[in-house]
């Protein structure tokens, strides 16, 4: 039996600089590229890595662009990513 894991895009698609981390999803631009083609073992792996990195503060109290998003700061805003 086949676990369907859904995708964690929150459509807040925007790769924050300093860490390279997807601003909406926490997940690197390697992992959302692969994510179609992952299975559901390294998905759950994806996962657990994107809530530890919600744990992390970017860049320790500095204005960066996940501030921006926060104030509505409009950038490369898209429809979402899978």
């Amino acid at each position: 039996m086949t676990l369907h894991i859904a995708s964690p895009c929150q459509g807040l698609c925007r790769i924050d600089e300093p860490t390279q981390w997807c601003a909406g999803c926490q997940r690197t631009i390697e992992e959302i590229t692969r994510w179609s083609t992952m299975d559901s073992e390294q998905r759950l792996a994806v996962l657990a890595a994107c809530l530890e990195r919600q744990q992390i503060p970017s860049n320790g109290g500095s204005s960066s662009s996940v501030d921006k998003l926060a104030a509505g700061v409009p950038g490369n805003r898209s429809g979402g990513c899978e």
